[in-house]
C-alpha cells in the first residue's frame, strides 16, 4: 500500500530524527572514503603524469554531471527512496568498473561513483528536510559530520592498507559493501522513508527549476560556497597522493594523513557551540580565510619539504571541519517546504562543479606548473569565498 502524499510530511523526534539520518550518511560516506585514496592513487600509477589525471577527473566529472542534471526529474518520479535505490546501484556498478584496468573503465567508473554520490546526497537531504525541524538543523548538521568523520577517518586507512597488502579490487569490495548496505538501514532507520512529494507542474519543468534556483540569492550563495568546502576536499583527497608519491611518500602513509586530516570532522560539535556563539556569518568567513591561507602555504611548501606542506594542509583540514561542521545549513535554512523536492537536487550539483570546474583550472595549471600550483590557487580561491560568507544572515 502506497503511502499518502500530502505536502508537509510529519516530522519525529528522538532518535529517529537526530540519530537515524547521520547513521545512514556514515555508510554512504564509507562507501567512498574508502576508495577516495585509492582512485587516484592508482590513476597516477597508470598514467603516469598528474596533468592525465586531471583530465581523468575531468571528462568523469562531466559525465556525472550530464547524468546528475535529471535528478530532480527522477527524484520527483521515484521519491527519495527510489533514488537511494538508484545510488546503491550507481555505486556497485562504479566499485565492477574500477575493478577493470583501462583509462576507459576508469572514466566509466568514477562517472558512476559522482553520480552515486550525487544521489546518496539528494536522498539524505530530502529524509533530513522532511525529518528535522528547521530550528533543530544547527544541531542536528554537527551530528551528521561527526558521524561521517569516523567513517572518513576509517575508509581511507583502509582502503590504503587494503591496496598496499591485498588485491588490487579488495577495496571496491568493501565500497560496494557499503552501497548495498545503505538502503537496508534506510529502510530499519529512517521515519517516512517512502514519503514521495505530490507531482507539481513546474516539478518536471527542470529549465524553470534552475532558473527558480538561480533566482534566489541566498540559495546561489549557498551552492556557491558547497562548492568551495566540497572543492577543498576534492582536491585534498586527489592531489595529495600525487604529491605524496612525487616525495617518495609510500600509499600506507598518505593513507594516514588523509585520516588524520578527516578526524578533524569529529571537533564538529565543538565547532556547532563556536558557530552559535558567533553567529554563521562571522564563522564561515573566519573559517573559510583560514583554510585559505593555509592551504596556499600548503602550496607554497610542497617544494620544499612534504612533511611541512603536509602540516599546512593539516592546519587547512581543522578550518575546513569548521565549514563542513554548518555542512548545508545555509541551504536549508534558505530553501523554501514547497521548493524541496525542485531545489535539492539542484543544490547537490555542487558536487559535481566542484569536481568539474577545479579540474579544468588544474588540468591547463598542471601542463605548466607543479603540483604546489593546485594548493596556491586553490588557497585563494577559498579566500574569495571568504568574502562572499559576508553575505550569509548572521545566525545559524
Amino acid at each position: 500500500m502506497s503511502h499518502p502524499r500530502s505536502e508537509t510530511p510529519p516530522r519525529t523526534s528522538g532518535f529517529a530524527g537526530t540519530w537515524a539520518i547521520p547513521i545512514v550518511y556514515a555508510v554512504a560516506v564509507l562507501a567512498r572514503s574508502s576508495i577516495i585514496i585509492v582512485i587516484p592513487t592508482l590513476a597516477f600509477d597508470s598514467l603516469g603524469a598528474a596533468s592525465l589525471v586531471s583530465v581523468v577527473y575531468l571528462t568523469a566529472s562531466g559525465c556525472g554531471l550530464v547524468m546528475s542534471m535529471a535528478a530532480p526529474q527522477v527524484l520527483q518520479s521515484i521519491g527519495p527512496w527510489g533514488v537511494t535505490i538508484l545510488a546503491s546501484i550507481s555505486g556497485l556498478a562504479a566499485a565492477l568498473m574500477f575493478c577493470v584496468p583501462g583509462p576507459a573503465t576508469l572514466i566509466a567508473g568514477l562517472a558512476l561513483h559522482f553520480l552515486m554520490v550525487q544521489l546518496f546526497e539528494t536522498a539524505t537531504n530530502v529524509y533530513a528536510l522532511n525529518t528535522i525541524s528547521r530550528r533543530d538543523l544547527a544541531r542536528f548538521e554537527p551530528r551528521r559530520i561527526m558521524l561521517a568523520g569516523f567513517a572518513y577517518i576509517a575508509g581511507p586507512a583502509i582502503g590504503a592498507l587494503l591496496l598496499a597488502h591485498g588485491a588490487s579490487w579488495s577495496p571496491f569490495l568493501l565500497s560496494g559493501l557499503c552501497v548495498v548496505l545503505v538502503p537496508f538501514l534506510v529502510a530499519g532507520l529512517v521515519p517516512n522513508a517512502r514519503y514521495r512529494a505530490p507531482p507539481s507542474i513546474v516539478a518536471v519543468r527542470g529549465g524553470f527549476a534552475v532558473r527558480q534556483f538561480l533566482r534566489q540569492p541566498r540559495l546561489r550563495l549557498a551552492w556557491m560556497l558547497a562548492i568551495g568546502r566540497a572543492g577543498w576536499w576534492q582536491m585534498f583527497f586527489v592531489y595529495t597522493p600525487i604529491l605524496a608519491a612525487i616525495g617518495g611518500i609510500g600509499v600506507g602513509q598518505t593513507g594516514t594523513i588523509a585520516s588524520a586530516a578527516s578526524a578533524l570532522l569529529l571537533l564538529a560539535p565543538l565547532w556547532g557551540l563556536v558557530l552559535r556563539k558567533l553567529g554563521l556569518r562571522r564563522f564561515m568567513f573566519l573559517a573559510y580565510a583560514t583554510c585559505g591561507a593555509a592551504t596556499a602555504l600548503a602550496g607554497l611548501l610542497a617544494g620544499w619539504s612534504f612533511g611541512w606542506a603536509a602540516a599546512a594542509l593539516i592546519v587547512s583540514a581543522i578550518a575546513i571541519s569548521g565549514v563542513d561542521s554548518a555542512g548545508n545549513t545555509p541551504f536549508m535554512r534558505a530553501v523554501r517546504i514547497r521548493d524541496r523536492t525542485r531545489m535539492v537536487p539542484i543544490y547537490n550539483t555542487y558536487r559535481e562543479m566542484s569536481q568539474l570546474v577545479p579540474a579544468m583550472v588544474y588540468a591547463v595549471l598542471l601542463t605548466t606548473f607543479g603540483v604546489g600550483s593546485v594548493f596556491i590557487v586553490s588557497g585563494l580561491a577559498l579566500g574569495v569565498m571568504s568574502i562572499f560568507c559576508r553575505r550569509l544572515p548572521r545566525r545559524a
